[in-house]
């Protein structure tokens, strides 16, 4: 069985954020592999699983965290475990990086992000390059998104692993929703179409972009807004000064595992992101046989069917955006074909499907 040290930045079940669905997937891992999980945060939470070992970081001091995780990454390098995996922590992955360079082990990071298309802070920049220059292997989502992370940060080619994200296709796929019961709890009026955003709230995902998009559309639409972050006051009070409460109701942070329910209702799913990576948003959406609108940034073209091509569109392009979401609403057949595929489409991305790649592939 092979052996595996897994960095997870966070444990939480009531989790809005993708890390959701890391403990599902670490959990059907453990099952294949002997992995020493690490936690750098859970808040006394206990993560469920067949792990090896799990050690949950204690100390809240940067020096002293630090200090911390240098010790029990060599902990687990002497008890036998020779691969580091970690997702997205820069300060994981560095260390990882530093002990497994030392002690004759390998490194392997998890960063899936076009952050290439945003003025970030020249300590979040550093931090980035840092995590991968100091990783033996950078794991990212996408053909496409490895060459351009081997292009901008000049890594070897070669030394990139592709996995893809996965859905549970079975929790989305579910049909058992009252739609008339889930109107009405989310005060959608009779004869409404509903539109759909699940994101973090700030600019990075687009959210200033939804309001004139909805200002553009002549259709009866109400839009439901699932989400938290640094936009979140601003966008309210927006809606409030717009006049646009009985048309954008905004939900607040959602937990995963409650989503499924706003995918069975929407009509619709709107993503105009200015950057991404790899979005489960839309893994969501084709399990779901939802039909998204996205702007076109990272990894989205790649994973999207045939059907959704058109969909896809420049970013920024505000009135376009607009446009197909009126078009798709008043064509059926389109529409149709557009779920029908999204249903296909997504087997590729199923967990069991994944799993055999991390271990197979990526861990190879």
């Amino acid at each position: 069985m092979k052996k595996l040290c897994y960095i997870l930045p966070e444990y939480n079940p009531e989790t809005d954020t993708h890390f959701a669905y890391l403990y599902d997937f670490l959990k059907l891992a453990a099952e294949k592999l002997d992995i020493f999980l690490i936690v750098e945060k859970s808040a006394g939470r206990k993560i469920p699983g067949n792990f090896k070992k799990v050690y949950y970081q204690k100390f809240r001091f940067g020096p002293w965290r630090a200090l911390e995780l240098v010790l029990i990454l060599k902990w687990a390098r002497f008890s036998g475990y020779q691969s580091f995996y970690t997702h997205y922590s820069y300060i994981g992955a560095f260390f990882a990086g530093v002990v497994s360079f030392l002690t004759g082990g390998r490194s392997f990071y998890w960063n899936c992000a076009s952050a290439w298309n945003l003025k970030r802070k020249i300590r979040s920049r550093f931090f980035l390059w840092l995590a991968l220059k100091t990783s033996q292997h950078l794991v990212t989502g996408t053909e496409g998104l490895k060459k351009e992370y081997a292009a901008r940060y000049r890594l070897r080619a070669e030394s990139i692993k592709v996995m893809p994200n996965w859905v549970d296709l079975e929790r989305f796929a579910g049909t058992n929703f009252n739609i008339v019961a889930l109107r009405k709890k989310f005060g959608v009026p009779a004869g409404a179409k509903i539109l759909l955003f699940v994101h973090h709230l700030s600019e990075r995902k687009g959210v200033d972009y939804l309001l004139p998009i909805m200002e553009k559309l002549k259709e009866n639409c109400v839009l439901l807004i699932a989400g938290h972050g640094p936009e979140a006051i601003k966008l309210a009070e927006t809606v409030e000064q717009s006049d646009l409460e009985s048309k954008v109701k905004l939900l607040g942070a959602v937990p995963n595992r409650e989503i499924a329910e706003l995918y069975a209702l929407a009509d619709l799913f709107l993503m105009p992101s200015r950057e991404e990576g790899f979005p489960r948003v839309l893994l969501e959406c084709m399990a779901s046989g939802l039909p998204f609108v996205a702007f076109d940034t990272g990894g989205v073209r790649e994973i999207s069917p045939s059907a959704a091509q058109e969909f896809i569109l420049p970013p920024g392009e505000v009135g376009a955006f607009a446009g197909k979401v009126g078009f798709l609403l008043n064509n059926s057949e389109i529409y149709n074909r557009f779920r029908e595929q999204e249903k296909e489409k997504v087997e590729e991305f199923s967990k069991e499907k994944v799993v055999e790649i991390f271990i197979n592939q990526v861990l190879s």
